[in-house]
């Protein structure tokens, strides 16, 4: 699959965005896995918008 630099983006801030919705909407349930799930997406959103910085330096070198 050919992933590009716009679907790095997208995706990256989906993840932000579930996180953020689920501290704002579940603040009573069980704040430990709520936390430790977002602490996950963050993680994913963090590496995604890591990937997407890589693009987009190996997309502005090649020319």
């Amino acid at each position: 699959m050919n992933i590009q630099p716009y679907h790095l983006r997208v995706f990256s801030s989906v993840f932000t965005n579930i996180g953020a919705t689920l501290i704002l909407t579940i603040p009573t349930i069980n704040n430990l896995i709520v936390l430790i799930f977002n602490l996950i997406l963050i993680i994913i959103s963090l590496s995604l918008a890591l990937k997407l910085e890589k693009a987009i330096f190996t997309y502005d070198r090649s020319y």
